[in-house]
């Protein structure tokens, strides 16, 4: 019994992954990954069943966490984060992680958007 056609393969973990299957392997185009909690990566699946190109990321509540480049399952390229706080980063990812030229704006009670812009290696701030 293979799996062919549109399906949802649901793995031991309780997270899921809705696409198009052929001879049991995903095939290029759209998919939707649910994690067990119920959050959501939304966009195109490469040869090797791996989100790349343009993706979102949703919480368990809808809202968008993430939208952006990814490749191999991660961030990698341009894209935007929104924090809880209202707070989001803008800028360049590798690997998962920011890096490279980054904006982040933020708001603080009675003050307009504050804007700090910076360069990131590796996920955090550079120094120099």
């Amino acid at each position: 019994d293979q799996k062919c056609g549109r399906g949802v393969l649901e793995f031991p973990d309780g997270s899921s992954l809705a696409a198009v299957w052929q001879s049991d392997e995903p095939r290029p185009g759209h998919g939707v990954y649910m994690d067990a909690m119920g959050s959501t990566t939304t966009g195109s699946l490469d040869a090797e069943g791996e989100f790349a190109g343009v993706v979102e990321e949703r919480d368990v509540l809808g809202h968008i966490v993430f939208r952006g480049s990814y490749a191999a399952n991660v961030r990698h390229g341009l894209g935007v984060l929104w924090m809880t706080d209202g707070g989001q980063y803008e800028g360049a990812w590798a690997h998962g992680v920011l890096d490279g030229q980054v904006r982040y704006t933020y708001q603080v009670e009675h003050f307009p958007d504050i804007v700090v812009e910076g360069e990131w290696r590796g996920g955090g701030a550079a120094v120099g």
